[in-house]
């Protein structure tokens, strides 16, 4: 159950992300956020585009990482990579030379940063999943251990 609420999570941040992609430019300028109207339908297309992701690339390496120290560093690499990975194409094709020209880099980095996003997104539920768990345990060992008298 943790990890489908840990997917669910990772694929609700997208649509978040994105209006603050879109929001911070204009707020920047002194103009005001695009409305939640026009929104609507970016954020589902957005949903839609990052469910195969979480599904297929994050939800396994979750489940791979799930005992991991840190979960948490490697989720967020391998969440980048893939997201940027299709922004990758013209990069690749021009032999690495196009590396250092921003207007290469920056669709992989809004890509990737989507795929941090949802990489945080899931790691911080399945951490609040744990931490719940610890306290219970905790709750669940004290109850059951005897009392010494404090004399």
């Amino acid at each position: 159950m943790n990890f489908a609420l840990a997917t669910l999570a990772a694929i609700a941040v997208q649509p978040l992300w994105l209006f603050a992609w879109l929001s911070v430019p204009s707020l920047m300028g002194g103009g005001s956020a695009p409305p939640l109207s026009d929104f609507a339908g970016i954020a589902l297309l957005t949903a839609l585009v990052a469910t195969p992701f979480v599904l297929l690339i994050g939800l396994p390496s979750g489940l791979i990482l799930r005992n991991t120290r840190r979960r948490g560093l490697w989720l967020a690499m391998i969440g980048f990579a893939a997201a940027a990975l299709p922004a990758s194409g013209d990069v690749l094709w021009s032999g690495g030379q196009s590396l250092l020209e921003l207007e290469a880099l920056l669709p992989m980095l809004v890509l990737g940063s989507h795929g941090l996003a949802g990489a945080l997104a899931f790691n911080a539920v399945l951490r609040g999943f744990e931490r719940d768990a610890g306290e219970a345990q905790n709750a669940s060992s004290k109850a059951t251990s005897p009392s010494t008298p404090t004399w």
